[in-house]
């Protein structure tokens, strides 16, 4: 489910915002009306409905792959924070099948800024229908930058459903 209106007003000096798993666009919606000058929304598949949708918006690029194939070479070059929304997986039975989160952070880590926000949505599958350990996530995420603070947050299905690492 997308993250909150409140959280991504709280990041929206920060100029590019970059989520992995488009779906219907609810968290790109977010984004738009946030006000971040340049958003990238990266989805496996072609959300036709949601570009359809965002035709209209300069300021919103489109990205088909997978996170893991694409991402690096989206953000090789920015010199600029980013805000990272993850929320790539598939849903259903395969969702711990195709779950590129830990790549994602790989790549992140990659980059030779080291104090972008990161946000992980669907916390409340990570140990149970995505097979991970959330506390292995957090060592990653601190390994980037140790003086990374992480935070729980509600969304609009769970309680303390998603993870905001920032500095």
């Amino acid at each position: 489910m997308p993250v909150t209106n409140e959280i991504l007003n709280k990041f929206n000096s920060i100029p590019l915002y970059i989520e992995t798993g488009t779906d219907n666009g609810d968290s790109l919606n977010k984004a738009v009306i946030a006000g971040y000058k340049e958003i990238i929304t990266i989805d496996i598949a072609e959300c036709k409905h949601t570009r359809d949708r965002c035709r209209h918006l300069t300021n919103v690029k489109f990205v088909q792959g997978s996170s893991t194939d694409v991402m690096w070479d989206l953000i090789k070059d920015v010199n600029t924070q980013i805000v990272f929304y993850l929320d790539a997986h598939l849903f259903g039975d395969q969702v711990s099948h195709q779950l590129p989160l830990m790549s994602e952070i790989d790549i992140i880590s990659k980059h030779h800024i080291k104090n972008h926000v990161i946000i992980l949505d669907d916390v409340r599958l990570f140990e149970t229908d995505m097979g991970l350990n959330t506390q292995n996530i957090i060592n990653k995420l601190k390994e980037i930058n140790p003086d990374y603070k992480i935070s729980f947050a509600d969304d609009q299905v769970a309680r303390r459903d998603l993870l905001i690492c920032n500095v």
